[in-house]
């Protein structure tokens, strides 16, 4: 063999076992979770995060977006299906109706809590459910109660709760569970004062033993937002700890389903 061959030869060797190198890279053999959810999930989900993944056996994607619905989120999840079927989604949908999805017959936006508006968030939250294998454990996890819950004669959140248990009901790999109860007084109304998650006084929150959950808005996490202001929701001035608790709710919702451990998270600003 001249020395033109040879150095062809070790140029292919060296092309083969580059090659042969990339196809045997770490293989990732931790189970996946990801996240699909709206503003109150774009403030949980770093806590939920940090709790599923501490022990080093699940790998976690936060997929929530402000302002989102059921039906927003078609898109995301079949792109993600197709990189990997994940083993586990948590799903929190909240059921605003501002989204540019949420429309009925003839364009109109179904009014809050009416007939049309369940209907459509049932079936909206169905069609989500069957995006998923059944290899996927889908867990629906209910919202806390907002101030303004009972605005419309009966409690959005009771509703919410009821009809994600109808759906489980009909699925063998999806459960129902209601993470909104963690920061909630015990009759399920909204709270804005709970207990510190650590002894003595709270980091960040004035009155000793106790600490803000609720936003001034009624709805959100975050103590001095007044209304959703995206900065706020992913950046928080103080320590959010409905944040926090609703995050872990949420992370040992999911640590059930993955037969994982979920490990409280560190309390700090987001």
């Amino acid at each position: 063999m001249d020395t033109k061959h040879r150095a062809a030869v070790a140029s292919l060797a060296l092309l083969l076992g580059g090659l042969a190198a990339v196809g045997c890279g770490p293989v990732d053999n931790r189970k996946h979770l990801i996240l699909y959810g709206d503003s109150l999930s774009v403030e949980s989900g770093p806590y939920l995060g940090a709790a599923i993944t501490k022990r080093g056996k699940v790998s976690f994607t936060n997929r929530a977006e402000s302002g989102t619905a059921p039906c927003d989120w078609k898109g995301p999840i079949k792109k993600d299906i197709k990189n990997r079927i994940p083993e586990a989604a948590v799903i929190e949908a909240f059921g605003n109706n501002e989204s540019s999805c949420q429309v009925g017959a003839g364009g109109l936006r179904p009014t809050m809590d009416s007939n049309a508006y369940w209907k459509m968030y049932k079936t909206d939250l169905l069609r989500t459910v069957r995006l998923f294998p059944r290899s996927t454990r889908v867990i629906l996890v209910s919202a806390p109660a907002a101030r303004n819950d009972l605005a419309h004669g009966s409690s959005h959140k009771a509703r919410m709760l009821s009809t994600m248990e109808q759906i489980a009901s009909r699925y063998g790999n999806v459960t129902a569970y209601d993470a909104g109860a963690k920061i909630e007084a015990p009759v399920g109304h909204f709270v804005r004062f709970m207990p510190c998650a650590t002894p003595g006084p709270c980091p960040d929150h004035p009155k000793v033993g106790s600490a803000i959950v609720r936003a001034l808005d009624g709805l959100h996490f975050c103590p001095p937002m007044v209304w959703a202001k995206l900065s706020l929701l992913k950046h928080c001035p103080v320590i959010a700890y409905g944040a926090w608790r609703f995050g872990l709710a949420e992370a040992v919702a999911a640590a059930r389903q993955l037969r994982v451990v979920a490990v409280p998270p560190k309390l700090k600003k987001v």
